[in-house]
Parts: C-alpha cells; structure tokens; sequence
C-alpha cells in the first residue's frame, strides 16, 4: 500500500506569475524543451499551464504537458507538443468510467490521431468538421471500429443528417434499437460510399447527396449496393418523384432498391438523360418514342421505369389498357417493348410519353403496312379497336370479339390482322371518324380472297350489298349452306349474316364482270349491263348469288322468254336483308339463262 501526504505549497500573487512567465518567455530559445507538470496552488487561475503553452509555442519551443484535470483541459487546448496523461487523467477527460478497457482507450486515442490534423488539440474536437476521407482512411486502419466511442460519436453525427432529412438510416443499419451504434460494417460501407461518391475533404456535416448526378450514381452503384444508408437515401430520392413498385425493394419496409433495379434504373437513366441529370430532379417527363426505344432492354429491366411508363400511359383516356395487359401494377414487358416499337413507326417518334394518343389518326394502309407489329400490342389492338367499334357501317359479330379480354371489346388477334388487310383494299382513309362507305367502293377480284378472310367484311358486305332493278331494291337470296348467322358482339338479339369466304369471292368476281371499274356493292341490274358482261358469262353467273338475282330479273322482266328454259328448285335460301328463310323457290339453270341472254342480245342487236 503507498500512501501520499502531498502538503500545498505556496500560493504566489499575480505579480509573481506574471513575473515567471516573463522569465520563461526570455528564457526559452528555438527548440528548447519546457516541461509543464503537476499541480498548482488553489488560487491560481486555471488557465496558467495554457498561457505558459503559448508562451512556449511563440518562441517556437516544444512543450511537453503532464497534469490532469481543469490545468490538463485547458492546456491543451493550446496544442502542446506532447501530453502525458495516465490513465485516470484519460478517462477523467473523456468523461469515461473507470470500466473502461485499456483497448477502447487506445482505440480511442489511435483514432484521434489519424482523423486530426497534427495541429489539432484534442480539447478542440469537432466531429462535423472530419472529413469523408480522413474518417474512411481511419476506419480501413481499424482505429475507428475498435473504438465504440469512435463509433457512437460518428453515429450521432449520422443521426443529426437523419433529423435533418439528409440521410435516410434505416433501423437495420444501427446495433440494437438504442440507435446509438451503427453497426460496423453499414459504418464502413457508407464512409466507403461518401469517399467515393463525395469529394473526399468534405466535412462530414456538410453531406448531400441531393446534387449527385446520375451518372456518379451509375458508376458507384457497387457503394450503394454495400451500405444501407445510401441506398435507403438514393431510394427515397427517387420515390419522392417516381413511384417505386413493391417488387423494387429489397426489403420488407419499403425502404430500399434491390440491387439490380440499382443497376437498372441507374443505367438507363444515364443512356437516357445523359450525364448531368441529378438525382433529385429526374427528367422523367422528357421521356420520348425515341428514348424508350432505343434503350427498351435496359428500361424494361427495371420495375420502377415499368411503373413509370404504365403510369404515363394510364393518364391518357383515349388509350386502352386491358388488364391482360398488366404485371401486378405495372405492364408486362412484352407489351411496353410491343407497344413502343409499334408507336416509333406511326408516329413521330420525337413524341413525348405523355401524348401518344395520335396513333389513331394514321390511315388505314399505314396500319395494314403495320399490322402484325401491331396486333402484338394489345393496348395498342384495344385501341384501335375501340375506333373499329365505332364505325355504324361495320358490322361486328361477337366471334370477332377476343373471349380472352374480359374488360373491353377487343377484336380477335387474326381478325384484327384480316380486316386491316381488306380494309387496306377497299378504302384509303382512316377510321378517326365515321366515313367508311362500302357502297361505291371499287373491290380489286385479286384481292377478294384477302377481303374474305375478314369476318367483320364479310358480315359487313353480306348486309350491305343490293340489287335494284329500275331504282328499286329487291331481295338477295343465298343457298342457305353458303351463309353463317352471327349474333352481334354488343346486342345478342341482333343477328348478322354472313356468307361464306367462298361464295364472298364469287360475289366479287361477279360484280366486277358486271359493272366493271364501277364495282361496289349496290348493283343495278338491266338488259344492257347483262349483255355487256355476257362475254365473261361463267364468272358472271360464278355465284349463287348472282344466279338467282338474275334468273329473278329475267323472270320478272322477261317472262314470255322464259317459259320453255329448263327451271330448278332451290329448298332452302336465305333472303337479306331481312334474314328470312325462303323453301322450294324455282330459279333459272344457269345454262337457261345464258340461252335467255343471248337471245335477248341477239334480238338488241
């Protein structure tokens, strides 16, 4: 056991301090060495062993300070050469207890050394002005995460940035829920991420990662991806301006990117808006036709773009988007890569994203040229087809209609590409209104087999075509086998008939032998334009159709001639436009009636 009896010594005046200092001040010479130790009388000022410092430092001495206490605190902060604290006058300073390890003490001590400067005093500690890269540098050394005050004393820091809204520090990135600890590794990954993304002399107060641009962010992304902090912050960035999908996120609380929509998201938005864009203002509006495309693969990589897009899309009301069309929230990728190609060939593809409604403007060969790429976009066919649907002379059986889209009529895939296909051949304009009219319309023979397979044209011819005699319309008849009766696609008491693709071509044929470059579905039958077609006389009478229309003309016009020629009965027809079935009605043979025409041309001529 030592036991100390340590009597106080004398106490000077004013006067005798002043006068010593002036004598250390004379005395000192570059270089010297002054020792400053122990203790002093009660009445001296507490700042004394700081003045004498001065002194020294002034006259370019070296101080060596060895005291504890207020003389230990103050004195420092006079940045002595060396101090020589023990260890009570350690903890006494650090307001530490005396549970402290000698580790965290020497942590603690080797730390301070590599995050001051080598005039730093260790009274004058002030964690906001570190710099990014000195603390990084500490922490790859070991000095910081060996120290838990270190630690705790950066992590109060990182605590005031997430009270200030600059730093987003999710709970998972602290020790337990004290939070007064960030664990080490999330502490080495964000010191490593500031080093990387931020100039590395910047304090550590002055974080803000608001002025980062994208393509930092882009060739950093392996930072964002090591620390929870950043990547919580960079993800609420982006979700202020963008909304973020659940399947974005990595984690149950919303809170951050996974790590390839990281990658995604931040390349496509380099490719896109180039180098200078940053973080906190995202061009998402200047998204073009063009843009998307030419950066589809990396875009529909990444969910939050996919959300973005969809939601662009979904604002526009001429736009139809059937729910086949969606993934959860956001459209498949098959769809926007569809839709979007499709888009670059209709309009300009310096569109914005934001009006694409245009498309339905565009003529019906422009879709026809088109039509397969388009008929693989199904907001694209919904559409369009809502305009096709609104056209009164078209008539739409529900067999036309795709069963598999329940929420809106859309045309069937293959009956999409047909009509476009005939429609293409016998009109030229577009459907962005009602001006559709198959009445006079010129129908190439070549191209009937390509009408044909179209079941809204043949629906839509079969009610359309007429034959009048002498200005007035009579009935049409077809063999009852070569006709099809469809219920329509939005009122089941409304049937359509159709004939055959078959009987529609023969149709055709017929028609244009009959009235030539002036085909279209309102024939007008007499004598002169029998004769005339005469000398095609088979394709003429090539369909049922037209055999009956002309052996009742003949009938009817020319009876008296008609008597001896050899006759048939038809059992089962249908009339149009009404529908209804007619049993047992005698017509002509088509031998008879090319007799019965080349007479009646001889007696004409």
């Amino acid at each position: 056991t030592l036991t100390e009896f340590n009597e106080n010594g004398p106490s000077p005046n004013e006067e005798q301090l002043m006068m010593l200092s002036d004598k250390i001040e004379m005395m000192l010479q570059e270089d010297d060495i002054l020792v400053i130790s122990g203790s002093v009388p009660s009445e001296v000022r507490k700042t004394y062993y700081y003045e004498l410092v001065k002194i020294a430092k002034e006259k370019k001495a070296k101080v060596i300070l060895d005291a504890d206490g207020i003389l230990f605190k103050e004195g420092i902060k006079a940045i002595p050469t060396i101090i020589k604290p023990n260890r009570f006058e350690l903890l006494q300073y650090f307001k530490k207890d005396e549970n402290t390890s000698e580790e965290e003490m020497i942590s603690l001590i080797g730390g301070l050394v590599q995050i001051l400067d080598s005039d730093d005093s260790i009274s004058s500690i002030n964690i906001n002005n570190l710099t990014i890269g000195k603390l990084n540098n500490a922490y790859k050394q070991g000095y910081i995460s060996s120290s838990a005050i270190l630690v705790a004393t950066i992590t109060k820091q990182i605590n005031n940035l997430k009270d200030s809204n600059t730093l987003l520090v999710p709970d998972n990135s602290y020790v337990d829920e004290t939070k007064i600890s960030l664990t080490i590794e999330e502490l080495g990954s964000l010191l490593d991420g500031l080093t990387v993304l931020l100039d590395e002399n910047s304090a550590i107060s002055s974080i803000n990662v608001s002025t980062l641009t994208i393509s930092k962010l882009s060739d950093s992304s392996a930072a964002l991806k090591a620390s929870l902090i950043l990547n919580a912050t960079i993800t609420d960035k982006i979700a202020s301006q963008v909304s973020v999908p659940n399947e974005a996120y990595k984690d149950i609380n919303l809170t951050m990117l996974k790590d390839s929509e990281i990658d995604a998201f931040m390349n496509s938005l380099v490719s896109i808006f180039g180098a200078e864009a940053t973080i906190n203002a995202l061009p998402i509006d200047t998204l073009t036709i063009k843009s998307i495309n030419d950066n589809i693969d990396t875009i529909t990589s990444s969910y939050i773009l996919r959300q973005t897009i969809t939601e662009k899309i979904e604002l526009q009301n001429t736009i139809i988007i059937p729910e086949n069309s969606y993934e959860t929230t956001m459209l498949e990728t098959s769809e926007i890569k569809s839709m979007f190609k499709v888009l670059g060939l209709l309009v300009d593809e310096n569109s914005s994203i934001n009006n694409l409604s245009g498309f339905t403007n565009c003529s019906i060969s422009m879709f026809a040229t088109n039509i397969n790429e388009i008929s693989n976009s199904l907001i694209l066919r919904a559409t369009i087809s809502k305009e096709v649907l609104g056209l009164t002379m078209l008539k739409v059986p529900q067999i036309a209609i795709d069963s598999a889209i329940l929420d809106y009529n859309v045309i069937e895939t293959n009956e999409f590409i047909n009509l476009f296909v005939a429609l293409n051949n016998i009109y030229s304009g577009d459907i962005s209104n009602d001006t559709i009219d198959l009445s006079n319309t010129k129908i190439d023979n070549s191209k009937s087999a390509e009408i044909a397979t179209s079941i809204i044209m043949r629906a839509t011819i079969t009610q359309n075509i007429k034959v009048t005699v002498n200005g007035t319309d009579k009935p049409i008849y077809v063999v009852e086998s070569n006709i099809e009766q469809l219920v329509s696609y939005d009122n089941l008491a409304i049937y359509y008939n159709a004939m055959t693709s078959d009987e529609l071509v023969d149709v055709i044929a017929s028609v244009n032998v009959l009235l030539g470059d002036n085909s279209g579905f309102e024939v007008s039958l007499d004598l002169a334009t029998l004769i005339s077609a005469s000398s095609n006389i088979d394709t003429l009478l090539g369909s049922d159709v037209m055999i009956i229309a002309v052996s009742d003309y003949l009938l009817d016009n020319y009876g008296m001639y008609c008597h001896s020629y050899e006759k048939e009965i038809l059992p089962s027809l249908v009339e149009l436009p009404s529908g209804n079935k007619v049993a047992n009605k005698e017509v002509l043979t088509k031998t008879s009636i090319i007799s019965i025409i080349n007479l009646l041309k001889s007696f004409a001529g």
